[in-house]
């Protein structure tokens, strides 16, 4: 049996298992922000993010299978991001190469479901905030649990998740959202006095703490490309935003951008994760935009996937122009203009914590022009300020959360701690691994009993269009008895 000595560590959850710039400067920031307390990172699965800059991460059913009561956390903490709006079904195709992805969803909502919650172990409604009586059993009450700095500002068009993010928040210990109307969402469907604070995107704190990463990932940029050192404008876009206004339309405005003010351009995608960015999209836009700029003009698009390789492009440009809240968070953290695109998310956080005309976001492609030479011209003292004054606020929520959660002091064995961390966390991948054969031969047996008992009572003599019929409710039959083999115990 575990004792509250013994929990000498904190369990990180996210969607880190992904490529998206966000998430992964998360999981950072946390690390130097719960230092000196050993983190395990985890997720819906397990994946060596390591070239991303996030390490190996672990499944969370896989992790907590693996500990037992021998080894739990002090605390479970969920940071952070859009996680009060992502299910099962819709995170793990994240997972997925496009080619992969888009085939996932061609099979109908209820097969898409039992794929994810099989493959995942969870069949929670929120694929990132984790049903801790189910990971932990009678355990829960001696492990705090908290939310922080998340989101969920289209959560007033999902009933089914409101009412699994307002359980969340009653049974977590802290909470703490990064937007207004996330707030005001939760706020008023929890109604029991359950305290939820409203504090800035922890990533805001990034200059603080990784000034020499992001110094040493420019001057490798530069070795490769000593334009660098002339103004740039970095532009990002999601490959549904690229695909809704054109590539035409787009390579015209930043080529327009280029030749008035005399800037070099840098595409970089936040994240390639499928549903997110695309760099090949990305590049037929550079080429695009090169064609129409003037002689002399460097077009670059940028395929480093390093998390620190990314900031540093931001942190350097002249203007970042996006659809990307964490690029105009990291840039804004970098003291640098910022032109957000038409974007919820974006406009949402920014209308809560911007004065008013302090930099443009909700800029239509037809304005971008006049946009980015309005966010270059705000005095640099006043990013500055902006860029300070977030960071402290941000860091003020979070030792609050520390205080909350009797997090203050570590006296535990950080060697030995993480010396266990290193030997269950290869525990839990070898039992995922085992999980997902296990998984993948009994498919295979539940498709062929099914198909004999379809065959028997249907015969032989069917239709091609009807025996595609059946075979697809082979298939799902199978995946809903493995289900609850799989599920019903994790």
């Amino acid at each position: 049996m575990s004792s509250a000595k013994d929990r000498s560590y904190i369990a990180l959850v996210g969607a880190y298992e992904r490529d998206n710039f966000g998430d992964i400067l998360f999981l950072n920031v946390c690390r130097k922000l719960l230092h000196p307390w050993p983190i395990v990172p985890l997720s819906i699965v397990s994946r060596d993010m390591s070239m991303e800059g996030a390490g190996t991460v672990i499944s969370a059913s896989a992790w907590f299978n693996s500990c037992g009561d021998d080894f739990l956390p002090k605390s479970v903490i969920v940071c952070g991001g859009e996680v009060l709006t992502s299910s099962i079904s819709s995170a793990f195709p994240g997972t997925l190469d496009k080619k992969k992805h888009d085939l996932f969803y061609r099979a109908d909502t209820t097969t898409r479901r039992l794929l994810g919650e099989l493959i995942s172990s969870n069949s929670g409604q929120l694929a990132y905030v984790p049903n801790l009586s189910n990971l932990l059993g009678p355990m829960e009450r001696d492990v705090s649990f908290a939310l922080n700095s998340i989101g969920g500002s289209s959560l007033g068009d999902r009933p089914t998740q409101l009412e699994a993010s307002i359980t969340a928040v009653k049974q977590a210990t802290y909470t703490s959202v990064r937007d207004r109307v996330t707030h005001k969402i939760l706020t008023t469907g929890v109604m029991d006095g359950a305290i939820i604070h409203l504090d800035p995107d922890i990533v805001s704190a990034l200059k603080l703490y990784y000034q020499t990463e992001v110094d040493t990932a420019f001057t490798n940029a530069l070795s490769l490309h000593p334009w660098l050192s002339e103004p740039y404008t970095l532009f990002q876009a999601n490959d549904g935003y690229l695909k809704q206004r054109g590539l035409e339309a787009v390579g015209q405005a930043i080529a327009e951008i280029a030749t008035s003010l005399t800037l070099n351009v840098v595409f970089q995608p936040a994240g390639i994760a499928p549903g997110h960015d695309s760099i090949e999209r990305l590049g037929d836009l550079a080429k695009i935009t090169a064609s129409l700029c003037r002689g002399g003009t460097r077009v670059h698009t940028e395929t480093n996937r390093n998390v620190w390789s990314q900031v540093a492009l931001i942190a350097h440009t002249a203007c970042f122009v996006g659809t990307s809240l964490h690029g105009r968070i990291v840039s804004g953290a970098f003291s640098r203009p910022r032109v957000g695109l038409e974007n919820e998310k974006v406009t949402t956080y920014a209308s809560t914590w911007e004065e008013t005309h302090l930099q443009p976001y909700n800029v239509a492609i037809a304005d971008l022009k006049v946009a980015v030479a309005s966010a270059m011209s705000v005095d640099a003292d006043r990013l500055s300020a902006y860029a300070e004054n977030q960071a402290n606020l941000a860091l003020t929520g979070f030792q609050r959360l520390r205080q909350t959660l009797n997090l203050t002091e570590f006296a535990g064995d950080q060697r030995a701690a993480s010396e266990t961390i290193a030997r269950l966390g290869e525990k839990a991948l070898l039992r995922e691994n085992e999980r997902l054969r296990s998984i993948a031969f009994d498919f295979w047996a539940e498709v062929w009993q099914t198909r004999e008992e379809f065959r028997l009572k249907a015969g032989e003599n069917i239709s091609l269009t009807d025996r595609s019929r059946q075979i697809l409710l082979v298939a799902r039959r199978a995946l809903g008895r493995l289900s609850s083999k799989f599920i019903q115990n994790k």
